[in-house]
């Protein structure tokens, strides 16, 4: 199911053993545009705490509750390494976040990380530490962070990146929910990550190469919690333009 990020924040989070917080934001890679990790507020329970959830530990999402049902306890999370999330992920808090959990690294073990488990917690032993990690560039990316980024067409800007959709199968975002109120007032669209070219950090930019033209006759989306419905009534564009 499709789900938007903005719609998901705020959800409480529901452990085995009791409530830690509620979704703030989510880490993506930005080449994958995979979701690494939800990122929980806990600080109503412990005080200026940010605690990382892999997908893979997520459970099922109650939506008329708005509860996000976690595969941890309390104490793992509370015992678990302190993060920052206003600040980027380096490589090495990851690889003592991921090694405290017992979960392997995702750079190492792809095809673990590609496909939620729906509960792993504690299948795996701790990755090996003896093996120094490949080294490969940072594409962690904070959805708070991207959220505003102006969105660059062959020809001209077109909007900002108002919201994502999550696809909640294998918790890859398919679309960036685009606000053209600058050049098409009140109207958003979906854009497929597939579209992307890059993401400009430095200029606070993600790029698309299509015309203006053709995004303009892109169908409106309205927000109403439905989304799979309504990619269903306006029809899904193909993965690449014309």
């Amino acid at each position: 199911m499709l789900r938007s990020v903005n719609h998901l924040r705020g959800f409480r989070l529901g452990a085995l053993d009791g409530e830690i917080g509620h979704a703030r934001e989510i880490y993506f890679d930005d080449h994958t545009w995979r979701v690494r990790y939800l990122v929980a507020d806990v600080g109503h329970w412990l005080p200026g705490r940010k605690v990382l959830i892999p997908p893979h530990a997520l459970g099922t999402i109650d939506e008329r509750e708005k509860i996000f049902h976690v595969q941890l306890t309390m104490q793992q999370v509370e015992k678990s390494p302190p993060i920052d999330s206003d600040k980027p992920l380096s490589r090495q808090l990851e690889e003592e976040y991921l090694r405290y959990f017992g979960w392997p690294f995702y750079w190492m073990d792809p095809i673990f990380w590609s496909v939620p488990t729906g509960g792993g917690v504690g299948l795996f032993p701790p990755a090996d530490s003896s093996s120094p990690p490949k080294q490969t560039d940072q594409h962690l990316r904070s959805s708070r962070e991207v959220k505003g980024y102006h969105l660059h067409a062959r020809d001209g800007d077109i909007g900002h990146v108002d919201d994502f959709l999550v696809d909640d199968a294998d918790w890859k975002i398919r679309d960036l929910i685009v606000g053209t109120r600058n050049w098409l007032p009140g109207k958003k669209v979906l854009i497929p990550t597939e579209w992307i070219q890059k993401v400009s950090w430095e200029e606070s930019k993600v790029l698309v190469d299509v015309p203006r033209d053709l995004l303009r006759e892109l169908p409106p989306y309205y927000e109403s919690g439905k989304e799979a419905e309504i990619l269903e009534t306006i029809g899904r564009m193909p993965p690449f333009p014309p």
